[in-house]
């Protein structure tokens, strides 16, 4: 049945399938493919809100005909495109490759030293594989059973995973079902330390940090960091250089998403999607301070008098200071900048920063290859962080 919109005249479909077992809920409802192209839908629910279904691997969108209509609603004047991918749809074949794009698999490493896998069966039947999983370059069996519309839990301990925090950890993941393409996530990842001592004072003094594991990023650059007291510390130290710390460290920048889906942790992201993004700038006094380019998360329009989008943010805190080999910049986040991520232990969040150096090269955690400057990064790579446990006083001395 199919209908204009009274306000635009824009087309709105509807579509549903009436079989007694299904309406009985004795049977799974058949699975039918659309091919929408360009024409973009919107999905509505007899309740009238807007949902969303999976697609296949050429882009078909996959929907199950129950006696509940779907409204599919086009743009005005796409009446005849609407009605043709509709006439034209056609059966879900379970024995094709569709099978891969509707078991939906993901994994991300844990605080503990293991994988977590996620399973979610999207099909109408139960699913029943022997299947492969690589992990770190290590091969193991597996069969993956999942009942029809089921979501699963596994995990698996990574292959030699060592407990050091403050090193970036290679995660090479990838899941094969009988014979299919297998599910690959390669990505780094970086165990935090929690730090329970009294809170640092950030007043420019080498001695908070020196037994601090540093992160050798190269070029005589390091990184030191931990969590503390619902803030991110960091410090990046420079050894042998002749540079004043304003010109040193003025550039650098600062990307953080609160990662609230793991399922995608190791896809770039758009810098003007839900990220915060900050800058190191020098003040005419040759003073550092970290300029907001993008307010993160559910503080983009928020009235709170901590913000300061297009200025700099005082609550981000900057100081510099001397080590006995070269310089240093100690800065800390508060959590009240990084909405909706908590700051607590096993939380976990996305994060990359970017290093100019003198000699035009740029260091990062993760890399940047459309980098152009702080505030137009390309499309960011992040490396996964999770808070640990463990207390700075304890932290191993690399």
């Amino acid at each position: 049945y199919v209908f204009r919109q009274d306000s635009d005249g824009a087309p709105i479909a509807a579509i549903w399938s009436y079989k007694e077992t299904v309406d009985r809920w004795k049977e799974e409802p058949t699975l039918v493919k659309f091919d929408f192209g360009s024409l973009a839908p919107i999905f509505i629910d007899l309740m009238e809100n807007e949902v969303s279904f999976p697609q296949d691997a050429d882009g078909r969108t996959i929907i199950p005909m129950a006696p509940f209509p779907i409204f599919i609603k086009g743009a005005p004047g796409t009446e005849e495109q609407l009605c043709a991918a509709i006439a034209n749809s056609e059966p879900l074949n379970l024995s094709n490759s569709d099978v891969d794009n509707l078991v939906k698999i993901s994994a991300f490493p844990s605080a503990g030293g293991k994988a977590i896998m996620e399973f979610e069966n999207n099909l109408p039947r139960a699913f029943s594989e022997d299947a492969i999983v690589s992990l770190n370059g290590e091969k193991f069996a597996d069969t993956l059973e999942l009942a029809a519309h089921e979501e699963s839990t596994k995990s698996l301990e990574i292959p030699g995973a060592p407990f050091d925090t403050n090193r970036l950890l290679d995660f090479d993941f990838a899941f094969q079902v009988g014979d299919g393409t297998p599910k690959k996530i390669v990505g780094t990842y970086l165990l935090m330390p929690q730090a329970s001592s009294v809170p640092m004072v950030i007043d420019g003094k080498w001695d908070d940090w020196k037994d601090i594991s540093p992160i050798d990023l190269g070029s005589n650059l390091s990184l030191r960091t931990f969590a503390e007291e619902e803030k991110l510390y960091f410090a990046i130290e420079i050894k042998n250089t002749d540079l004043a710390p304003a010109e040193a460290f003025a550039g650098i920048g600062f990307y953080f998403d609160p990662f609230e889906r793991t399922n995608d942790w190791t896809t770039p992201k758009n810098p003007k999607g839900d990220l915060g993004i900050y800058e190191l700038v020098k003040d005419p006094e040759g003073t550092l301070g970290a300029f907001c380019h993008i307010v993160q998360g559910t503080q983009a329009g928020s009235s709170s008098s901590v913000l300061f989008q297009g200025k700099v943010q005082p609550r981000f805190e900057v100081r510099t200071g001397k080590t006995p080999d070269g310089i240093f910049v100690e800065c800390v986040v508060p959590q009240i900048l990084l909405s909706p991520l908590k700051i607590t232990a096993k939380s976990r969040f996305g994060l990359n920063l970017s290093f100019p150096l003198r000699n035009g090269e740029i260091k990062t955690l993760a890399p940047m290859p459309d980098y152009k400057s702080p505030a137009d990064p390309g499309d960011l790579n992040l490396i996964m962080v999770i808070i640990g446990t463990e207390s700075k006083s304890e932290l191993p001395n690399q």
